[in-house]
């Protein structure tokens, strides 16, 4: 088994260089083929379990960097796995030259089809993995939508905990769950910045109390503590806040020890107040599940929505900046956006941003899903309030003058306004 381990990651390491200097090479889509060969194994030993589903993440990673690459030339591109969002929204191109017998002509620099890029970067589907490689109940979560690295995890920890007392399950939630989130957990793409956190919630058995779950969560840290591996692990608000290193990355995670409710959700720990929270993670996800499934479009506006929520930043009551709104927030407020949406991108961006300006307040959840009511924090605080209003009445203006205006919407200083400093503008617009 390690020889061919080692093969792969000799492979996989080579690839990850080739990425990172911009250089490719003709054979790069066979020598992963030939890593993703040598990932297909099993393995019940748990050291050579590690490092497979560590291997197995990088090779996707590759994957899915090597996809996207081939398809930014081109905004009608069409690609076998990933997300493809030129499907659905319409894209702009100059008029083919006359007499040449092609139906478009060059793609047009900009905004609208700005937006298409940046969203093929930042949302990718995880399709089915075909060659069915992973281990039983890794394989199950993939097949569900679950982006591999969150399944690799869950089952490492489903592996430990199941040894505590009245454990029940681990569960991933948060957006990365919920397939609306920007796919870069370790900020390797974007910057810490952008980066998502994943969220596991370890759910027991037992009395939802403060002092109940107190002594679960010194469990919990226990037992992480002495069979998890990971670089570091703070006491956070609602539990344990772990930094891994999946390969070269250093991704975030949080592990939320919480008591099962047996009518449906689970009670955790505000450890900052000394309140006992219900939350709701599987409601939340089928409210967010039907509203992708009845408005085709919706799942792009969101994570394209939390990309620029977290361009910008407002000053607080407390003198602090902070992105406008928090990432649950954003998405709880547009499940009240209305459809059919527009067909361009660009259009359909200002509506969401219109939209979140008009109904910002709302909380579509009940409390007893989401532990507080999701905008009860926006509410509270008047500066930020006030100041992300201002903020969407500017960023309605732009995106209106980049819409109405051919010259504006090739402006790139216009595009820093709404999406920031566009580092990444030079290799997305190259044509």
């Amino acid at each position: 088994m390690w020889p061919r381990l080692l093969r792969a990651k000799a492979l996989i390491e080579g690839l990850e260089v080739m990425l990172e200097s911009g250089r490719a090479t003709p054979n790069a889509w066979d020598k992963l083929e030939q890593a993703e060969e040598l990932c297909t194994v099993f393995t019940d030993e748990s050291k050579e379990q590690k490092v497979l589903y560590e291997l197995q993440y990088r090779a996707e990673h590759l994957r899915n960097a090597f996809t996207l690459k081939e398809t930014r030339q081109c905004a009608g591109g069409e690609r076998e796995i990933g997300h493809t969002p030129f499907e659905r929204w319409s894209v702009d191109y100059n008029p083919a030259p006359l007499g040449s017998g092609i139906p478009f002509g060059q793609q047009q620099s900009n905004f609208n089809n700005l937006l298409l890029q940046l969203l093929a970067k930042i949302r990718q589907d995880k399709a089915v993995d075909r060659c069915q490689r992973h281990p039983p109940g890794v394989q199950e979560e993939v097949e569900k939508g679950t982006p591999l690295m969150l399944a690799c995890l869950k089952e490492d920890l489903t592996n430990i905990l199941s040894e505590l007392e009245d454990f029940v399950s681990v569960m991933p939630q948060g957006s990365s769950s919920r397939a609306t989130s920007i796919e870069d957990w370790a900020g390797y793409d974007w910057g810490r910045q952008m980066a998502s956190d994943l969220d596991m919630v370890a759910l027991f058995d037992g009395d939802a109390t403060i002092a109940g779950l107190e002594l679960l969560g010194v469990r919990l840290q226990g037992a992480l503590k002495s069979k998890f591996k990971m670089e570091t692990m703070q006491t956070g608000k609602y539990g344990l806040l772990l930094k891994l290193l999946v390969g070269k990355l250093e991704v975030e995670m949080d592990v939320i020890p919480a008591i099962a409710d047996p009518r449906g959700g689970h009670w955790i720990l505000d450890s900052s107040t000394s309140e006992v929270l219900h939350n709701h993670p599987t409601a939340v996800a089928e409210e967010v599940q039907h509203k992708i499934a009845s408005t085709e479009g919706w799942a792009d506006l969101v994570v394209l929505t939390k990309f620029w929520n977290k361009c910008h930043a407002v000053k607080c009551d407390d003198g602090k900046k902070r992105a406008p709104f928090s990432s649950l927030h954003l998405e709880a407020t547009l499940l009240g956006l209305p459809g059919p949406l527009p067909e361009r991108l660009d259009e359909a961006f200002l509506l969401a941003l219109q939209f979140i300006r008009g109904h910002a307040i709302e909380s579509p959840f009940p409390a007893a899903w989401t532990g507080r009511l999701v905008a009860d924090y926006f509410k509270k605080d008047k500066k930020r309030k006030n100041n992300v209003n201002g903020l969407l009445k500017r960023q309605s203006d732009i995106l209106e003058s980049l819409i109405s205006d051919p010259i504006a919407g090739e402006d790139q200083q216009m595009w820093k306004k709404v999406l920031g400093k566009l580092d990444w503008l030079p290799e997305i617009t190259e044509q």
